[in-house]
């Protein structure tokens, strides 16, 4: 069921002198929106950023490798001078973190699909937007036709209608009112053909084109548009639920919110570590040849807003005297054989935000779980409100136009 009328094209001057207007369809105009839109452009670089984020926290996961050098040398007085060089590879590995990585790679992984939902809103409402400007535009094409015809037909009536005076047919008070109506029509002209260029700027605004660059538009509203009666399934609240990125985006943020404060909340398991390194040191000048070799273990764990690291390290200098560099200690003097060290560094009160940070992130995730509630209502109110507004709107046009079939 249908309603066709009679066809007509017209295009109403909007290019510029000496230049070849852009023809356009719909389906053109979206693509060069989504071409130009810096919006989706930005969205669309941002999520190579997520990728190098969950990339840089599988890193952790590899052992990290150094290579350290370390020389002193003494000018003393009344004693020979000393000198002592000392080139090493050190390694250092992750053994356990309480699981906070793998929350990490999925928090990343959470923002990448957070920005594609983004990207997806973005571009739905770009088409949205196109698809407007541009029926917009088709439908102010009709009315600059309709409303030049009016003026030339009824322009023409009042020269027959001057005509028809002189010789005694018509009144003065008759041609006085075609006169007028005239001038009615010329106004409602002005309006048609401003109003049509407003729209043609807009489009190439929504399309993101060069204001001076013309267009034509390939379509006709009346030949190539057929409205047709809805195609309701009855379940459209359900299936904006299940379609919208909106909705889908919320649910995704409430994740990733869930995902940041397991993180926050596992403050207090101990991270562990193991180190290891090979190298070579000489009590005087450059090359090196003694080797030294050994291995460390590390723990790292945090008491509320206070952290403690406890370190035993193990090493052998085979030959020479060395130098161990002891954090929070400075260079200790080790002989042939083996050494080792034990350090435990407690900071009192270095992070008093960290309770601040646990609560606002709980916070955060309430208010994400409310807002996706409001959200989903939202949504099922606006796509029962479009569905009644559509049956309201063809049963309207199936009352006023004779031509449709009831």
């Amino acid at each position: 069921m249908g309603i066709f009328l009679k066809a007509f094209e017209i295009h109403p001057n909007s290019t510029i002198a000496g230049s070849e207007p852009l023809v356009i369809n719909m389906e053109e105009a979206e693509g060069i929106g989504l071409t130009n839109s810096v919006i989706l452009a930005s969205l669309k670089d941002r999520r190579e950023v997520f990728k190098m984020i969950a990339t840089e926290k599988w890193r952790n996961y590899l052992p990290r490798v150094g290579i350290s050098y370390f020389g002193l040398k003494n000018a003393n007085v009344n004693q020979p001078d000393s000198q002592y060089n000392d080139i090493r590879v050190q390694l250092n590995q992750l053994l356990y973190d309480g699981g906070e990585n793998a929350l990490e790679i999925e928090s990343a992984k959470l923002q990448e699909m957070l920005n594609g939902e983004d990207w997806k809103i973005a571009k739905e409402r770009l088409l949205l937007d196109v698809r407007k400007a541009y029926l917009r535009l088709l439908a102010s094409e009709v009315k600059f036709f309709v409303a030049e015809k009016s003026y030339l037909r009824t322009l023409k009536q009042l020269n027959d209608a001057k005509a028809e005076r002189r010789e005694g047919f018509l009144t003065e008070l008759q041609e006085l009112e075609i006169s007028n109506k005239l001038h009615e029509l010329e106004l409602n002209l002005i309006k048609a053909k401003s109003q049509h260029s407003q729209n043609e700027i807009e489009l190439k605004k929504q399309m993101n084109l060069p204001l001076e660059v013309p267009i034509r538009l390939k379509d006709s509203l009346i030949r190539d548009y057929v409205l047709l009666p809805p195609n309701l399934s009855g379940d459209e609240e359900s299936l904006a639920l299940d379609q919208k990125p909106e909705v889908k985006k919320s649910k995704l943020a409430i994740e990733n919110l869930k995902t940041r404060k397991e993180i926050t909340e596992n403050y207090w398991k101990p991270k562990l570590f193991v180190g290891g390194y090979y190298g070579q040191n000489i009590n005087g000048a450059l090359p090196v040849k003694n080797d030294v070799y050994g291995f460390s273990f590390t723990v790292q764990t945090q008491l509320g807003s206070s952290t403690n690291q406890t370190s035993t390290n193990y090493g052998i200098q085979t030959d020479g005297t060395g130098i161990q560099r002891i954090p929070g200690f400075g260079p200790q003097f080790v002989g042939r054989g083996e050494n080792a060290f034990n350090s435990n560094t407690l900071n009192l009160f270095e992070d008093l935000s960290y309770s601040r940070k646990i609560y606002e992130g709980k916070i955060a995730l309430s208010d994400a779980v409310r807002s996706n509630q409001l959200l989903e209502v939202t949504v099922q109110a606006e796509a029962f409100k479009a569905k009644e507004k559509l049956k309201e709107s063809w049963k309207t046009l199936s009352v006023i136009n004779s031509k449709f079939l009831v």
